[in-house]
This record gives structure tokens, C-alpha cells and sequence, in this order.
């Protein structure tokens, strides 16, 4: 496509968002649901790294649409309607790009990490569906780090004791753990 072709604004969507636009919207959303039923992680583990790693990206994605496409966002709606679409667009691309970060750092984990220390934190997070989770202050430097827990073990936390959690390190950094594959709890107490 030339310049010019691409800063000529069509008057409608284009042929493959009208087609295919709400199926690709779909599997993008199902797909990375699917995808966080493959992994354990700590709390939030691949959110944080898509805000941080692709807020830029998207945010280019979504303004080059919105411009390219403005007067279809405009047309037979309020004039309020398009950069509200574009604005509510923008945090949902980053909000399901998050599991497709967790299934690339998968490719290549390089070992186990080993978070050890004290708890400093316990709480219910949640309304509907709600997590027990505690918060480790790993001794070895690495900072904070929060754990859904089972009832159970949640119930047996104590705040200032020592727990150890074991998770995969993969290739982007991130700590996870396959939910099938990997045995025995990602955190135990440690009597010490």
C-alpha cells in the first residue's frame, strides 16, 4: 500500500473487520482464556508485564485505526462514540494480550526459582469469585510476591511465618507453573 492509499479515509470499516471482526475479537478473548487454565502464577503474574511492555504498542494500534478509520466511527453515531471505542479498545487488547505473554514466556523456562520468606500479608481478594492470598517477602532480594492459596492453607498461614513457593522462571522473566505437569503445592510452610 502507498502513502497515499493509507492516508485516504475510507467512509466504512474495512471488508475483514466487517467479515471476520467479531470471530477474530472472539478468539482472541477465548483463546487467552483458554490459555490461563494451562498455568499457575502468582497474582497478576503477566498483566503487569502486558501494561508495561505493551500499553506503547497498542496505543499506536488503536490512535492509527482510529485515524484511518475516523469518519466510519463517525458515521450514524453520536460524535462521542468513536474515541470512546478507541479509548475502551485500547486497555482490553492489553488485558487479553496478557495470556499470550504467559504462553511465550512458556517456550523456553530456564529453571525453578525458589521464593523463601516471611509472610507479610494475608487477604481475601475478589467479591464473586474470591482467592485466599498471601504475600511473601523473599529473602533473597526479588521483593514481594502473592500466592493464591487453597482454603486450607490459607486458614494455616500465619503472618512472620516462612513459606517457600517453587515456580518456573521462563523466557520473559515471569514465574508460572503448568497446572498439570508440575506436582506437589507451589507453597509449603517451612518449620524453621
Amino acid at each position: 500500500m502507498t502513502a497515499a492509499g493509507w492516508f485516504h479515509r475510507p467512509p466504512r470499516r474495512p471488508w475483514w473487520l466487517a467479515k471476520y471482526g467479531t470471530a477474530l475479537f472472539a478468539t482472541l478473548l477465548i483463546g487467552g482464556l483458554g490459555v490461563l487454565f494451562v498455568y499457575d502464577t502468582p497474582m497478576n503474574a503477566g498483566y503487569h508485564e502486558a501494561f508495561a511492555w505493551l500499553w506503547a504498542p497498542w496505543l499506536l494500534v488503536v490512535a492509527a485505526f482510529t485515524a484511518r478509520y475516523w469518519p466510519w466511527l463517525r458515521s450514524g453515531r453520536p460524535g462521542w462514540r468513536g474515541p470512546l471505542l478507541a479509548v475502551v479498545m485500547w486497555p482490553m487488547l492489553m488485558l487479553a494480550s496478557a495470556p499470550y505473554l504467559l504462553l511465550i514466556n512458556s517456550f523456553a523456562d530456564h529453571d525453578w526459582a525458589v521464593y523463601r520468606g516471611p509472610v507479610i500479608d494475608k487477604y481475601i481478594a475478589g467479591v464473586r469469585s474470591r482467592a485466599s492470598v498471601v504475600t511473601i517477602r523473599d529473602t533473597g532480594g526479588r521483593g514481594e510476591l502473592s500466592i493464591a492459596l487453597a482454603p486450607a492453607d490459607y486458614e494455616r498461614a500465619r503472618i512472620g511465618q516462612t513459606m517457600q513457593c517453587r515456580y518456573r522462571i521462563g523466557v520473559l522473566r515471569i514465574p508460572f507453573r503448568w497446572r498439570r505437569a508440575d506436582s506437589g503445592p507451589a507453597c509449603a510452610r517451612v518449620d524453621s
